[in-house]
């Protein structure tokens, strides 16, 4: 063969190799995120890593420290379908304050193993002002 044929042979094996590379790191990396309400109509694999919202039922909580494990159950915004959710890490920051909670994992028959969490919090941290003796 030609030098120039060579050297378009492998440059089209390594664009070929980048593009498969791509495509596979894509789509195992990519994860389907669900409402509870679509969740409660769909068939899904337990092989299948899916992400889910809902609003946390603060009640639900259970956390123990020395394992760490910490419980919990997200519902729908009518509560109409609650699904609990079991995470095998420390609980985050500001959990407890939480509205909602995006939970990444696996649905195992009726709860969801999560191996990631990311919390909602409410938008206003921040105490309501007071006026000051005196006034201006």
């Amino acid at each position: 063969m030609k030098k120039k044929t060579q050297i378009w042979v492998g440059a089209l094996v390594i664009v070929a190799a980048l593009l498969f590379l791509m495509v596979t790191s894509f789509t195992q990396s990519s994860v389907y995120y669900y409402t509870l309400d679509e969740l409660a109509t769909l068939d899904i694999s337990p092989q299948q890593r899916i992400r889910v919202s809902g609003q946390l039922v603060k009640e639900s909580v259970k956390y123990d420290p020395t394992k760490p494990l910490l419980e919990f159950t997200i519902q729908n915004s009518d509560s109409t379908y609650r699904l609990n959710v079991i995470y095998h890490d420390v609980m985050p920051d500001n959990f407890l304050k939480s509205e909602e909670v995006v939970a990444t994992g696996y649905l195992q028959g009726t709860r969801f193993e999560a191996d990631q969490l990311l919390i909602k919090c409410p938008s206003k941290y921040e105490p309501e002002e007071t006026e000051t003796a005196g006034g201006s």
